[in-house]
C-alpha cells in the first residue's frame, strides 16, 4: 500500500537512527539471565545476505531453548519473529528483531541463546557475536514496546516475518472458542463465551475477514503499511488526539501522513474502514466528523443484551 518508500538507511551508524532512538533497555552484561516474553535484538556484522534465509536460521537457532509446554508430548512453546535486513555503510547486512516468546523464558546466560548459528563449509557456526539485546522498559506496557519497536523495524530495509499483535490468544485458540460459541445451545451461553474470551468481540468481528489494518486507542501508521490490506479497523479511538480521522471518515483514495520514526510519506487507501467503540467513546458525538459520519456511513448500534447473530 505504500506509494515511493525512502531508502534504507545503516542503522546504529544513521543520523535519523542514533542510539537515544533505539526502543527498549539495552543489556550492557555479557552474561546475565533473561526472564521475559520479549526482546529487541540487533544482529550485526551478519554474513547472512538473503533475510528469509536468516529468519529461518534464528527460529531454528532458537527452538531447541524454547520452553516446554507439554512435557508428556513434549510439546514447546513458540515465538513470534519481526525483522528487518539494513546494511552499513560498507554494504554488510546487519538484522533487527523483534521476538515475543509464549510463554514466557528464563535463560541463563542469555546472550548464547539469543546466537544465530548458519551453515558452513565444514558444518555450523555462530554467525555473529555482535548481539545488541533491548528490553522492555520497566514503565513501558507490552503493547507499547512492541508498536514502538515494530515501528522502528518496519522504517526501512527488507522486512520479514509478521507483525506481532499484542494479545496473546493464538489464531487457533480463537478458532476453537469461536467454534464452541456456534455449538453451544443458548444464546447466553455463546454470549458469555465470546465476552470471556474476547473482551471486544464486536472488533474480533471487524478482523475475522480479509488482511484488515488495526488500530487501538492511537495512530500508528505502520499498521497502513502492511501489504494487501483489504480495510481498516479503528478500535476505540480517542479521537481529541487522532491526526488523519477525517481522511479515514471520508474513506480518501491517498493519505499524506506520518507516524513514530517515519517521515511523511502518501499511502494509498480507498478501502473501507470501520470504526468500534462504546458508548463514552461514540465517534458520532465526535464534533469534527460526527455529523458527516451520520449523514454518508452505515451505522450499527448493538442494543444491549444482544449479539451480531440470533441463536
Amino acid at each position: 500500500m505504500e506509494v515511493d518508500p525512502p531508502a534504507s538507511d545503516s542503522g546504529y551508524e544513521s543520523v535519523e537512527r542514533d542510539a537515544r532512538e533505539i526502543p527498549g533497555v539495552t543489556e550492557k552484561h555479557q552474561d546475565f539471565v533473561f526472564h521475559a516474553n520479549m526482546a529487541f535484538v540487533t544482529y550485526t556484522r551478519s554474513r547472512v545476505e538473503d533475510p528469509e534465509e536468516f529468519h529461518r536460521y534464528l527460529r531454528e537457532s532458537l527452538a531447541p531453548s524454547l520452553p516446554r509446554v507439554n512435557r508428556r508430548t513434549g510439546q514447546a512453546g513458540t515465538v513470534q519473529v519481526y525483522g528487518c535486513k539494513e546494511l552499513h555503510e560498507d554494504g554488510t547486512p546487519h538484522y533487527h528483531v523483534m521476538l515475543k516468546f509464549e510463554p514466557r523464558v528464563h535463560w541463563r546466560n542469555a546472550r548464547e541463546k539469543f546466537r544465530v548459528w548458519i551453515d558452513v563449509k565444514d558444518g555450523r557456526e555462530v554467525d555473529t557475536t555482535s548481539i545488541n539485546i533491548h528490553k522492555k522498559p520497566e514503565n513501558e506496557t507490552p503493547a507499547y514496546f512492541l508498536q514502538c519497536v515494530q515501528a522502528y523495524i518496519a522504517k526501512g530495509g527488507d522486512v520479514f516475518g509478521e507483525w506481532i499483535g499484542p494479545k496473546t490468544t493464538t489464531a487457533s485458540e480463537k478458532d476453537k472458542y469461536l467454534e464452541q460459541a456456534v455449538e453451544t445451545e443458548s444464546r447466553e451461553e455463546a454470549e458469555t463465551l465470546l465476552k470471556t474470551h474476547f473482551k471486544s468481540w464486536w472488533t474480533e468481528w471487524a478482523l475475522s475477514f480479509g488482511r484488515p489494518a488495526h488500530m487501538t486507542g492511537e495512530w500508528n501508521m505502520d499498521e497502513l503499511m502492511k501489504p494487501d490490506i483489504t480495510h481498516v479497523v479503528l478500535n476505540d479511538i480517542k479521537l481529541r488526539a487522532f491526526p488523519y480521522k477525517r481522511d479515514l471518515a471520508g474513506c480518501q483514495e491517498y493519505i499524506t501522513a506520518t507516524g513514530k520514526y517515519r517521515e511523511q510519506r502518501t499511502i494509498r487507501m480507498g478501502i473501507p474502514v470501520i470504526w468500534t467503540c462504546n458508548e463514552d467513546n461514540d465517534v458520532t458525538k465526535d464534533k469534527d466528523i460526527g455529523q458527516y459520519l451520520l449523514e454518508t456511513a452505515v451505522i450499527y448500534r448493538v442494543p444491549k443484551g444482544k449479539m451480531l447473530y440470533g441463536k
